[in-house]
């Protein structure tokens, strides 16, 4: 089929963009379009907000957790899929990791690594088990700086799946939509 040399050249070119370390400017940015929350077990939450924000012609995730009760282990469940053009699908992880050891992100894969970079930049506290009740976890004005990225990053959508998983039950589903763009479409 001829989708397939296709589909893996831009297998080939997340590879890149998993891999290569960053060099010159970026001439892409990363925009967050919409922040979902699909479902909130309220017996555990008090709180759980997320709301996308504008900063300085940068899209900013803020967001803050309260739980009713303390919580022993938390894992995420953390889905990356990617749009070039209307069509061209990929998977680029599906993986679970312990939202309180942070090592065992950090090796998971780069983006990944990225994202906790990023997480504890803007958390007001590091998380760390047991995560305690009636104590508010918040992050504020996190964006992805695009120089812990490879030059090269494909343009087009992306959505992002987090799935809060205590006692191996979901009890909180979060979707983030966005897209990577040229920096001259922004």
């Amino acid at each position: 089929s001829s989708s397939l040399p296709t589909l893996v050249m831009y297998f080939c070119l997340f590879l890149i963009f998993l891999t290569y370390a960053q060099s010159e400017n970026r001439n892409y940015r990363i925009v967050f379009d919409k922040a979902k929350i699909s479902y909130v077990d309220t017996e555990l939450f008090e709180k759980f907000e997320v709301q996308l924000v504008e900063i300085n012609n940068r899209s900013c995730i803020d967001a803050a957790q309260i739980l009713k009760q303390r919580v022993e282990s938390l894992m995420l469940h953390a889905v990356l899929d990617f749009w070039k053009g209307n069509t061209q699908h990929m998977r680029v992880y599906d993986i679970n990791y312990n939202w309180c050891d942070l090592s065992d992100w950090t090796g998971k894969n780069r983006l990944i690594k990225n994202y906790g970079k990023a997480l504890l930049k803007f958390a007001a506290m590091k998380p760390k088990c047991p995560l305690e009740a009636n104590v508010t976890f918040e992050v504020k004005n996190l964006y992805f700086d695009e120089m812990d990225f490879p030059s090269f990053v494909p343009l087009g959508k992306f959505r992002s799946l987090y799935e809060y998983v205590v006692d191996q039950k979901t009890r909180a589903s979060l979707l983030i939509y966005g897209r990577v763009i040229s920096w001259a479409d922004s």
